[in-house]
């Protein structure tokens, strides 16, 4: 050895598994790998899967609800208000001619958008990794 550290990356794995029992987080392991690797093991509540009753379904479920109920309670306000009928019965129906077009924009816009990001930091990824002159 002539007196030189050579400077390594040193990682550092965390693993926290499921236990009701454990509120705060119980340290259960250290292992060491290797001379730079080390593994934690944690024992907490907090890493338990979450009771969230149907999951996603739910949401798709109420979401076809109002859904529904707005295209029902808007229908019958055009008939019998308004005395419309056939297609003009759909509530606000020229806000919903226009949401095709709206969402094409909107499609368009972030796509521009994400390719101008996506080039900028490419750019700045080049220029880090360019020897400086």
């Amino acid at each position: 050895m002539n007196g030189q550290a050579e400077m390594s990356s040193r990682q550092v794995n965390f693993e926290v598994h499921c236990d009701t029992s454990q509120e705060v987080g119980n340290l259960r392991a250290i292992q060491e790998v290797s001379m730079c690797e080390y593994n934690i093991v944690f024992d907490s509540i907090h890493a338990c899967p979450l009771n969230t009753g149907h999951g996603g379904w739910s949401i798709v479920a109420t979401i076809i609800f109002v859904a529904a109920a707005y295209l029902g309670v808007g229908a019958a306000i055009n008939r019998y208000q308004y005395d419309l009928r056939g297609i003009d019965l759909v509530p606000n129906l020229e806000f919903w001619k226009t949401v095709p077009e709206l969402v094409k924009d909107g499609c368009i816009f972030s796509y521009v958008q994400s390719k101008a990001g996506a080039e900028w930091a490419i750019s700045k990824y080049n220029d880090y990794r360019q020897p400086p002159i």
